[in-house]
């Protein structure tokens, strides 16, 4: 080999490297990002005697599973709405003899997020590590809408407590 292939052939091998260090580089920035701890502005909250609607941190265990079916799982912490709303009922002579006002307390916006989940069985693709789920921007109580929160409360929903009755159970 002449001296110019040789340096043909090391230009080309450091070029490559580069690309794959850069590729890298850009992977654990990407991983970064998506993963930073986040410093909450989540006042304590006394559950006893407050009367507000707040966020507030709770923690789930979250899994998802690729299309092969092996499954990614992590835990992970998601700002939620939890408190109280004021609730009155007037009485009026007109049926049902009442105005009622039963406001609940709701998101007032909600953020996308992104959280790569860290244990993955062998073979999983990377797809079921991205996990994207909606943190609540902030809380207010309002009218309760159907369109995106369940209002019915827990004597109409069953399967929230009982999952047996639509086929979730171990039979």
């Amino acid at each position: 080999m002449c001296n110019t292939e040789k340096h043909s052939e090391t230009s080309t091998r450091l070029i490559v490297a580069m690309f794959l260090f850069i590729g890298v580089l850009f992977t654990i920035a990407s991983l970064s990002r998506t993963q930073q701890i986040v410093n909450v502005d989540v006042e304590r909250i006394d559950p006893i005697s407050t009367l507000d609607c707040h966020r507030r941190l709770y923690t789930y265990r979250v899994t998802q599973r690729d299309e092969n079916g092996k499954e990614c799982w992590d835990t992970l912490s998601v700002l939620s709405c939890w408190g109280r709303c004021d609730s009155n009922e007037i009485s009026d002579w007109r049926f049902p003899y009442k105005k009622s006002s039963h406001p609940v307390c709701v998101h007032y916006g909600r953020n996308k997020a992104l959280a790569v989940l860290r244990h993955c069985e062998e073979g999983a693709l990377p797809s079921a590590a991205r996990y994207e789920y909606l943190e609540a921007a902030g809380c207010r109580c309002q009218a309760c809408s159907s369109s995106d929160t369940s209002c019915e409360g827990l004597r109409y929903r069953p399967h929230r407590s009982q999952p047996d009755f639509i086929g979730f159970g171990n039979k």
